[in-house]
This record gives structure tokens, sequence and C-alpha cells, in this order.
């Protein structure tokens, strides 16, 4: 019966933690990111590290969703070249409110298609919080 309540107990984080970060998409090659990473608390500037460099390369877009947003999908930033490794990116944070988001990276190819995007958590906090 314990393992049956401590599985119970951890099924409804483990299912909403499975709904905000498909796994299957940050690992997918040539198209994630690995800094931020999931959970990770950021501000001001957000250096976004990782590979974008798939065959018939369009473009990709760095997007957040959170309460700034009205939880929907709002788009910080957008590139035309790819990237073997290294940083994809830089975006401001400053204009959302401090809380929990959802970034995730979107590559498109020239035919119109998409890759499943890589998705992660990350908390934004004010630039200077925590410090006198």
């Amino acid at each position: 019966p314990g393992e049956a309540d401590a599985a119970n107990e951890t099924t409804p984080e483990g299912d909403a933690a499975a709904a905000d970060l498909p796994a299957d998409g940050c690992e997918i090659i040539g198209a994630n990111f690995t800094s931020p990473g999931p959970g990770e608390i950021v501000s001001g500037q957000v250096r976004v590290e990782g590979e974008v460099n798939v065959l018939n390369f369009s473009l990709y877009k760095f997007e957040v969703r959170g309460p700034s947003t009205g939880e929907e999908w709002a788009v910080v930033g957008t590139y035309y070249q790819p990237v073997q490794g290294g940083v994809l990116g830089v975006w401001d944070s400053t204009s959302l409110m401090p809380g929990i988001y959802n970034l995730r990276l979107v590559v498109h190819r020239q035919d119109g298609t998409t890759i499943l995007p890589c998705e992660v958590p990350i908390t934004i906090e004010r630039a200077g919080a925590g410090g006198l």
C-alpha cells in the first residue's frame, strides 16, 4: 500500500511535468538547445545555447509561454542562419513579469514543415532580485 500511495502522490506532478517537457523534442539531433536547462532561473538577457543544423533549414525561433503572455506562445527571437553548436541567440526577459514559463525552440524547414519543438520550463526573475 505504501508504494501505491507514493506512486499516486507523484503521478499528478509527473503528468504535468511530462506535458510541459516533451523529452523527445530536446533530443533531436540538429534541432535542440542545452541552455537554459529545465527549471533554470533566468533574468535579463537570456543566452540560449544549442544546435540548429537540419536539412532544408529555413529559420528558427524562440517562443515563451507564461503569465505575461496570457499562457499563449509569444515569439521572442527569430533567426535565419543555422548554428552547428554554440550560441543560438539572446533574448530580453525584462519585459516579462517574474514567474514560471516554458521556453521552446521551433525549427522551420524550407518546405514549410516544422521539427518537433524542444521545450523546457524556466523561471524568470527580475534582474538583481535576491540581492541588497
